[in-house]
């Protein structure tokens, strides 16, 4: 009686001993550490997924300021802060649903809107996407899939989509092009300020969603 009486108490004891959760480290310097990615564990298909939170960490975010640091993978010459930004990614589009305003058609206007707009109690400023490309993908090719599944998030959801393309090899980096996603959580047909939030989306199990549209659009593609 007495022994199960004590292995009672250590394991009551162990029950309350406080579990230390990892401090959120963020860097200035890296947008990466802005937001937390692919909350479901690693993409098969290799995407990259996260959603930028007004606030992560220690840190307040912009989804303008992490726009225009993913369009200026190296830093431009003259002020990076002027506007219009002075990009120097590959490329960059916007894709808008249909009967959005063509006012949002410019990846500054509509990041600093999605900011303005913001709702206090809404956390989500971007759902954040890194789409890869084919090993024997051109670029324009592996473009133009990732254009293609920007214009389905729009067809589906009604979301419009910042495009940002980056070959590191131009500038000597040993990583292979791919394509940047910033997907705007509100519906924009009738403005950002009355846009309704994508909750499916903007949390964890977004990443499974995406997950599944992705698949079933490089599953279609002819190429």
């Amino acid at each position: 009686m007495a022994a199960r009486a004590k292995t009672a108490r250590i394991v009551a004891k162990q029950a309350v001993v406080p579990v230390t959760m990892k401090a959120i480290v963020t860097d200035p310097a890296d947008p990466l550490t802005w937001l937390y990615t692919n909350p479901l564990g690693a993409s098969n298909s290799g995407i990259t997924f996260g959603v930028l939170r007004r606030s992560y960490g220690d840190r307040l975010n912009s989804a303008a300021l992490f726009g225009r640091r993913k369009m200026q993978p190296i830093a431009p010459v003259g002020d990076p802060l002027s506007s219009p930004w002075r990009t120097t990614a590959e490329r960059i589009d916007v894709v808008l649903p249909l009967g959005t305003d063509d006012g949002l058609a410019d990846a500054e206007s509509i990041l600093t809107g999605m900011d303005e707009h913001a709702v206090a109690h809404e956390k989500a400023l971007l759902v954040y996407l890194t789409l890869p490309f084919r090993e024997d993908d051109r670029l324009h090719e592996g473009w133009e899939r990732c254009r293609d599944f920007a214009r389905q998030i729009a067809r589906d959801r009604g979301l419009a989509s910042v495009l940002i393309l980056h070959s590191p090899g131009s500038v000597g980096a040993p990583h292979p092009p791919h394509c940047h996603l910033l997907v705007i959580p509100r519906t924009t047909r009738l403005g950002l300020r009355f846009g309704v939030y994508d909750d499916e989306l903007t949390c964890d199990q977004g990443q499974a969603v995406i997950e599944a549209m992705w698949r079933r659009h490089i599953a279609s593609d002819p190429a």
